[in-house]
């Protein structure tokens, strides 16, 4: 993996305490992230102001349909909705990547559009973006849970064989990097610094924000 790529996760990571839902370097598996700043990023903030429940394939030539977008969770302590969130965290995420050099396609940056999951990756793909990062807020009938979740595309997947080793190695990273470096940070955080977390409102578990103990740390 390339120090290029290094420090994209560094930047992906240190913006995302919220799910990153599938993130696909939608290039094909010989093309990799050369380091280069002129990389172009995609940023996909999940949902929008309206949900879509119009129906689409699920992928290319499939007969299978699915909604083309939904309306996305909503935080119960905070009544912010995941579209709300997921815009906030991409433009942050946006402004530090440009500042590092950069260059970052945005999918949406308003809330009041109608892009469906299959107009999204179309407008990645044609846009030519070295990796696809697409960024949701997760929510559960579990109060209890707690923790980041990362998808990507499994290896039976008809779809995505061309990207799929180098989406899952980029995703096992991620997941380390969480683990070892942002979850130990945090704890120290938190046992230190309780009183200014609870001033500051400084997120960490406000991944799944459907549950109240977490939305209230958005």
């Amino acid at each position: 993996m390339t120090e290029g790529m290094l420090n994209i996760i560094k930047k992906v990571i240190s913006m995302l305490t919220i799910s990153v839902a599938t993130i696909i370097p939608v290039k094909a598996e010989t093309s990799s992230v050369s380091g280069n700043n002129n990389e172009l990023i995609c940023i996909d903030p999940g949902h929008q102001l309206k949900g879509n429940s119009g129906l689409e394939e699920i992928g290319p030539g499939s007969s299978k349909k699915k909604l083309k977008v939904s309306s996305g969770t909503r935080g119960v302590a905070t009544k912010k909705y995941e579209y709300q969130l997921t815009l906030e965290v991409g433009l942050k995420l946006r402004d530090v990547l440009q500042k590092e050099g950069y260059h970052v396609f945005m999918v949406r940056e308003t809330h009041d559009v109608d892009i469906s999951n299959k107009e999204r990756a179309i407008k990645t793909n044609n846009a030519g973006c070295s990796l696809y990062i697409r960024l949701h807020a997760d929510g559960i009938n579990n109060s209890s849970t707690q923790g980041a979740s990362v998808l990507t595309s499994s290896p039976a997947n008809p779809y995505t064989k061309g990207v799929q080793k180098s989406s899952d190695k980029f995703s096992h990273f991620i997941c380390l990097i969480f683990l070892f470096i942002i979850c130990p940070i945090m704890y120290v955080m938190y046992i230190f610094l309780k009183d200014m977390w609870k001033l500051c409102g400084f997120s960490y578990f406000n991944i799944f924000i459907a549950t109240p103990s977490k939305s209230k740390f958005e």
